[in-house]
C-alpha cells in the first residue's frame, strides 16, 4: 500500500526496489534484524539512500497506521544521477559543480538551486546523511529549478570530492577563515564549489581534502551570510569570469 509521498509493507517496499523507483529516505523498524533487513540495509548502501532505524510509532504515522511490516520508503520527486554521468571534466567547455556539505533547511537547498540554474552550474551534489531532503518543498524553494538540474547522491562529501578531483576539477571550499578571496580566483578548468551546513559551515575533514578555501569580499558588519545568499554570490563570481 502507499501514500502520495510513502510506499509500506515488505512486499510493496521489494517490489518498489526491483522497478528502480527513486527512493529518498529509507524507514526501518529499530528491533528488526534478519534477511529482509540485511537487503534493505545492503540496497541502501550501494544506491547511497539514507537509512533510519526508528521506533514502531514513527512508522505509524509514516503509513498512517496501516500495515507497515517495519518497514516504510519515501519516494523522491526527482531522479539521481552518478557524478561520472554528469560531469565530465571537460577543460573547454567549463564545468561548476556544487557540493552540500551538511545543509539541511530546504529553503536554502531550494534557493541555493536556483542560483546553480541562474549561474549556469552543470548540478548539486548531495551527501546520503546529514543532509536536507529534496522534496516537494525543496523543489518549491527552487521555483522549480531543481527539476531541472541533475542531482547526484554520494555516502558523504569526501567520496564526492575525490570524485570530482579524479574528474580533474579543482575543489573550493567556501570558508570564513580562507585567505583567498573568490573575487580574486582565476578559472583554468573545471571547479567545485563545497558550500557548508548553516551553523557550522564547512567541516574540518572536507577542508583537507578541499584544494583551497576561499570567501567573499565583506564588511565586518556582519559575522557572515545565510548560505544560500553566499552561494549566489560565488556562483556569479565564476559565471563572470567563465564569460571572459
Amino acid at each position: 500500500m502507499h501514500t502520495s509521498k510513502y510506499i509500506y509493507g515488505r512486499n510493496p517496499v521489494t517490489e518498489a526496489i526491483k522497478e528502480g523507483l527513486e527512493i529518498e529516505k529509507v524507514f526501518f523498524q529499530r528491533e528488526i534484524t534478519g534477511e529482509f533487513e540485511k537487503y534493505i540495509r545492503n540496497y541502501c548502501k550501494q544506491k547511497n539512500i539514507p537509512l533510519s532505524k526508528v521506533p514502531d510509532v514513527k512508522l505509524d504515522n509514516l503509513s498512517r497506521k496501516g500495515n507497515h511490516q517495519g518497514v516504510v520508503i519515501q519516494i523522491s520527486p526527482l531522479k539521481y544521477f552518478e557524478i561520472e554521468d554528469v560531469f565530465t571534466g571537460d577543460l573547454e567547455n567549463i564545468e561548476i559543480a556544487i557540493v552540500l556539505d551538511g545543509i539541511t533547511d530546504v529553503r536554502n537547498i531550494g534557493a541555493i538551486a536556483r542560483s546553480a540554474l541562474a549561474f549556469k552550474a552543470k548540478g548539486l551534489i548531495m551527501s546520503a546523511k546529514g543532509s536536507g531532503a529534496f522534496n516537494e518543498d525543496a523543489i518549491k524553494a527552487s521555483s522549480g529549478a531543481l527539476l531541472q538540474l541533475p542531482i547526484c547522491r554520494e555516502k558523504n562529501s569526501m567520496i564526492a570530492i575525490e570524485k570530482l578531483q579524479q574528474l580533474g576539477f579543482e575543489v573550493l571550499a567556501s570558508d570564513l577563515k580562507a585567505k583567498d578571496l573568490i573575487e580574486d580566483y582565476l578559472i583554468e578548468g573545471p571547479v567545485a564549489i563545497v558550500l557548508g551546513s548553516e551553523d557550522k559551515g564547512v567541516s574540518r575533514e572536507v577542508l583537507k581534502v578541499s584544494d583551497r578555501s576561499i570567501k567573499i569580499d565583506q564588511s565586518t558588519a556582519i559575522d557572515s551570510l545565510n548560505v544560500s545568499v553566499a552561494a549566489g554570490i560565488i556562483l556569479s563570481e565564476l559565471y563572470k569570469k567563465i564569460k571572459i
